[in-house]
């Protein structure tokens, strides 16, 4: 028998039991031990109803005790918040900027439904989530609604990934010259002509590759201009032909 906090409270356990050899219980009576010395003999006093919240501490049934009906007869109450998404989680790729206004927690109703909530982030913790480091942040916040707050703590994982390429137009999709410049070209077609070339669906990475023939010999370079980058950035390439191996890149 627990108190009112939850404790071990053996002066009420006493008084009951002395209640239950008197006038009986929900269970067993050490009486019980007569039919039933393995059980009942052994396990006697009290009732797993009193743990059951059926009952308050002075005996009185509590409005569980209806279920059994509610189960025939149906319930209705006040549509109300059941559970707030408190632990959250943010992915995005380095670089992908954040709109807190539309970072938002899934709240939960006691009629099975849900909805989004919008949340008041800790802006100091705002500034402290860098989006160009990979890592985990931690950003909390309150969600007030019904009358009452919720907190909440989101962590944002920042993770770096092949989508994560800084560099515009990295494929050739918009042609060389977008915002690539060649430098030095020998060799066959134009800047305007080379882009496609008819050359459709052979790269694994792009529909519209740009299209080279390693058998008419040529030499390309090229060079381009980024936003200003304060880090050291090391930029690979991918050919695909049956004519070209490592050595020509």
């Amino acid at each position: 028998i627990k108190d009112g906090d939850g404790n071990d409270n053996d002066s009420l356990y006493k008084q009951n039991f002395d209640l239950w050899e008197k006038y009986g219980s929900g269970w067993a009576s050490s009486y019980a031990a007569e039919y039933d010395p393995d059980d009942a003999g052994v396990w006697f006093g009290g009732s797993a109803m009193d743990n059951s919240s059926w009952f308050d501490f002075d005996g009185t049934a509590l409005p569980t005790a209806q279920i059994y009906s509610l189960v025939r007869t149906g319930a209705s109450t006040e549509r109300r918040i059941s559970s707030v998404d408190s632990n959250p989680v943010l992915k995005l790729g380095v670089g992908e900027k954040i709109d807190w206004s539309t970072v938002t927690v899934t709240a939960k109703y006691n009629d099975g439904t849900s909805e989004q909530k919008t949340v008041t982030w800790d802006e100091d913790e705002q500034r402290l989530v860098n989006i160009y480091k990979a890592g985990a942040y931690i950003v909390h916040g309150i969600v007030s609604t019904e009358d009452k707050e919720y907190k909440i703590k989101l962590t944002v994982q920042v993770t770096r990934s092949a989508v994560n390429n800084i560099l515009l137009n990295p494929d050739f999709e918009s042609g060389v010259e977008t915002p690539w410049v060649i430098d030095t070209r020998l060799g066959h077609g134009s800047a305007e002509t080379d882009p496609v070339a008819g050359v459709t669906g052979e790269d694994p990475h792009s529909a519209s590759p740009y299209h080279v023939d390693p058998d008419t010999g040529y030499r390309r370079q090229y060079s381009r201009k980024q936003a200003s980058i304060h880090l050291a950035v090391t930029f690979r390439a991918a050919a695909q032909t049956g004519k070209m191996s490592s050595t020509h890149m």
